[in-house]
């Protein structure tokens, strides 16, 4: 609940509140697993998942115009920090470091994440995600239409 509603609230209240520009940015940070999930850990994933859809939620055209705000959320793989390195010693909540692997396949230092990000501040637009993994060049991503998701 708290990183949804705190991402709400930066959104809501703090940016459009001390913006001095003609365009600010938003960039909430979900992850990887705010796409895709691990099975041992539901709350981290749903809530991911929920700064996504925030981001998704509130990136209209409608809303820039109204703010001049771009709203883009970034999906960064593994973060070569201290917190993966305590994530990955907690048997009970994953099963095992190639667990986490399975979604990136390496971890992608602070610095890499950080210039990934003044790129998709200078190009991305008003309501793109991208993911930020294995050191690789970013990327968007887009989700189909539900209609598209349905199973024939």
């Amino acid at each position: 609940e708290s990183v949804i509603r705190g991402t709400f609230l930066s959104m809501d209240k703090y940016l459009p509140k001390f913006k001095t520009g003609n365009e600010g940015v938003i960039i909430n940070t979900a992850s990887v697993l705010g796409i895709n999930t691990i099975e041992n850990l539901p709350t981290y994933c749903a809530a991911k998942h929920g700064v996504v859809g925030l981001g998704r939620s509130l990136a209209t055209e409608n809303t820039y115009r109204k703010h001049k705000i771009r709203i883009i959320t970034i999906c960064p793989g593994v973060i070569a920090t201290p917190l993966i390195n305590t994530t990955i010693a907690v048997k009970d909540v994953v099963h095992s470091k190639e667990e986490i692997f399975n979604i990136s396949k390496k971890t992608s230092s602070p610095d890499y994440v950080a210039n990934s990000v003044v790129n998709i501040i200078n190009e991305g637009k008003h309501g793109s995600i991208w993911v930020l993994e294995n050191e690789e060049s970013p990327y968007e991503v887009t989700f189909p239409d539900r209609a598209e998701l349905r199973k024939l």
